[in-house]
């Protein structure tokens, strides 16, 4: 995992329960690399979190946990509504996932939106994201339903686009990942978008890449509950 930062400081990992941020902390740990990590516990699987807070722990890995302030989260929604009031997270041909879309109602944004400013002034510029594990290992077929194109399928995926892989949510999510993080200053780059990542799973066989779901990357502790990131309450 290429992580060098030209200006020295440490690239950091927003960590959750889900097995997305567990995979990028448990490698850049087994990788020996330098990184910081916020956790936003609230809404979280408190024993997984307590896993990889102990993991943090004994390799001596910074971190912060981000219970936002009133303050902090009004102000994250001010500015997400004034520069992003006309994007609606929405994939096109896909059924309505959000009653109200816009990315300052949507809790995970908000919560990334302070961990960012957090980040920003400890001088912390560069954030690694798990976004794009679930459009490119389970076509989002681990949560709502109404995400997926092939509904755990795969084997559509012979017959049919797979329209979540090089568009539809995916491409929605990234979108509005890139928008966030933009705001406040900071760089995303996602480890699940590199071509050798992603040319990997594309090639197994299958069942072998989807059963159970995301079955090459899950070896160690995970909530059982598709939680999403929550970070505040709605």
């Amino acid at each position: 995992m290429d992580q060098n930062l030209s200006d020295g400081s440490l690239p950091f990992v927003p960590m959750s329960g889900g097995l997305d941020p567990g995979v990028i902390v448990v490698e850049e740990v087994a990788q020996g690399l330098k990184f910081f990590v916020y956790c936003a516990p609230e809404g979280e699987d408190i024993e997984v979190i307590g896993q990889r807070l102990a993991l943090l722990d004994h390799h001596r890995i910074p971190y912060e946990l981000v219970l936002p302030t009133g303050k902090e989260i009004q102000r994250t929604q001010e500015l997400l509504q004034s520069d992003f009031g006309d994007f609606a997270e929405q994939a096109p041909r896909f059924p309505e996932h959000h009653h109200n879309p816009g990315l300052a109602n949507i809790p995970g944004y908000v919560a990334a939106g302070v961990i960012y400013s957090r980040a920003i002034n400890r001088g912390l510029k560069t954030s690694i994201s798990g976004v794009a594990c679930d459009g490119i290992t389970t076509d989002y077929a681990s949560g709502s339903l109404n995400l997926s194109s092939m509904r755990g399928n795969w084997r559509l995926a012979q017959t049919q686009k797979w329209r979540n892989c090089g568009g539809g949510w995916q491409s929605v999510f990234l979108q509005a990942a890139e928008r966030v993080a933009g705001q406040f200053g900071v760089e995303s780059r996602f480890p699940f978008l590199d071509k050798a990542v992603v040319s990997e799973f594309v090639n197994l066989p299958i069942p072998a890449c989807y059963e159970p779901l995301k079955r090459p990357l899950i070896d160690f502790p995970m909530s059982q509950e598709k939680r999403g990131f929550l970070g505040v309450r709605r």
